[in-house]
């Protein structure tokens, strides 16, 4: 088979209509962004709603208030069985653990789950880009919605970064694709979701605290390709063992891979001096050079030649692709550089959430490190980071409700503190780092024992730091 893939074609195809009919009743669990735009999407299209969710604030209760003036019952502050009780079906939010009791319940019986993914899909005119792995996919998503505007195919970036899906369906004026960044959460309850090009960036352990095994969480991840076709194209990481071992779980979709390195099945590669990509007739196109690659890190790397790939497939041009890759800034929160105090460098990588997006920040600097870590534990081991660790940290605060067992597995690799709060890690990185190290907030866990989410944390580090370089000044 060809390493260039057929291109995709980007045209508005019939809808597939909903596996439930209005006028059904949906209950939607969760009232955060997604369940809220489910539940908008489904009261536009005749459904009768019902939305809970366990936590009862002004702040929720002011979001839900427009869904109760259109017709919808609003339960906050419990979620119950009973509350569902007759529906048709339920839509589960991404944070919902549809294996927690409640779902088990007698009156539940019988009742089809769906995420809101699968509801945007219902409704959705237009082909769709999906993007998911363990790490990079916000990047990689935005990067792709970049490439695509900059050869004028108009795109709306949505799914688990920024805008719901089913606000991104809602919404739509004269865009021709929609690019979806998809998490194993929201894939756990897809039926008819299909996306045109679909991308698995790669795989490493992680949400143990959701999944019984790693080998759940992988194939939650190959459901992207479930209902893919022939004339659709899957992209994958050539490098990523994990991935290329189960890649069969995709079906016979046509592949793309891409490469740090060439590979005879690699579309998308990196040679010694430049990122390049296979044109029709298999010869290599200059994507860019690496020297301008504008991202720290090979992980970026990675996800600038998977972007590519599925830019090929949309019929953009290596030139145009080059061109959007040198203007791209990169995303907040992801190795995002908010200072330097006397003579050292804070970094913000407060979205990397899981052990493996450790390692890859960590690879990504040749200065002495200071990393600050810690959050919510995710259930895998920090011990598969000791060497990386021991050859580049300095030391390590570690914060949150994981300091001790971040301390059990790493405290042999290098010295590791405890601190109560951000700021105190802060002031505690900043006395163990020297001139020319970098501080680097890169925690490898969730946000949720501290923060409302990872963008909290990381704008909570950038005015710490912020605050410190002033009162140096």
């Amino acid at each position: 088979m060809s390493l260039v893939p057929v291109c995709v074609e980007l045209a508005p195809r019939p809808r597939p209509g909903p596996l439930v009919a209005a006028p059904a009743t949906a209950t939607v669990f969760g009232a955060g962004r997604s369940g809220i735009a489910a539940a908008d999407l489904l009261l536009d299209h005749g459904y009768r709603v019902r939305l809970t969710d366990s936590n009862s604030t002004l702040e929720l209760e002011n979001a839900c208030r427009p869904l109760a003036r259109r017709g919808a019952a609003i339960s906050l502050g419990e979620q119950s069985a009973s509350f569902a009780a007759g529906s048709d079906f339920i839509v589960i939010s991404p944070g919902i653990d549809e294996r927690a009791e409640l779902f088990s319940a007698p009156e539940l019986a019988g009742i089809p789950v769906f995420g809101e993914v699968e509801i945007a899909y219902w409704y959705s005119p237009l082909p769709l880009v999906a993007v998911t792995g363990t790490n990079g996919k916000s990047t990689t998503v935005s990067l792709l919605g970049r490439i695509l505007a900059e050869a004028g195919i108009k795109n709306k970036v949505a799914g688990n970064i920024g805008l719901a899906l089913c606000s991104a369906v809602r919404n739509l004026s004269d865009e021709a694709v929609i690019v979806a960044e998809i998490s194993s959460f929201q894939l756990h309850s897809v039926e008819s979701f299909h996306p045109r090009v679909g991308l698995l960036l790669n795989l490493s352990p992680d949400h143990l605290e959701r999944y019984d095994t790693v080998e759940q969480y992988y194939r939650a991840k190959f459901r992207l390709f479930k209902h893919m076709a022939s004339n659709d194209l899957a992209v994958f990481n050539a490098a990523d063992a994990n991935t290329a071992k189960r890649k069969e779980l995709a079906g016979d979709v046509p592949s793309a891979w891409f490469s740090l390195r060439e590979q005879p099945r690699s579309l998308a590669y990196a040679d010694e001096s430049h990122l390049r990509i296979r044109t029709a007739d298999g010869s290599p196109a200059e994507i860019v050079r690496l020297e301008d690659v504008p991202l720290r890190g090979a992980h970026n790397v990675e996800n600038i030649l998977a972007a590519s790939c599925a830019a090929l497939a949309c019929g953009v041009s290596p030139r145009e692709i080059g061109r959007a890759v040198r203007a791209f800034e990169g995303l907040p929160h992801r190795l995002e550089q908010v200072g330097s105090v006397a003579g050292v460098t804070y970094v913000n990588d407060s979205k990397a959430t899981t052990v493996d997006s450790v390692a890859r920040a960590l690879e990504s600097f040749t200065e002495p490190l200071v990393l600050i870590m810690g959050g919510r534990h995710k259930g895998a081991p920090f011990t598969a980071i000791a060497d990386e660790v021991n050859r580049r940290v300095r030391a390590i605060v570690a914060i949150g409700e994981a300091a001790e067992i971040i301390e059990k597995d790493l405290g042999k690799a290098t010295q590791v503190i405890l601190a109560d709060s951000l700021e105190q890690a802060v002031a505690q990185a900043r006395e163990q780092a020297r001139a020319g190290d970098a501080v680097l907030l890169c925690p490898g866990c969730s946000s949720f024992d501290m923060f409302t989410s990872y963008e909290q944390r990381g704008d909570a580090f950038r005015r710490i730091v912020g605050e410190m370089a002033r009162s140096d000044a």
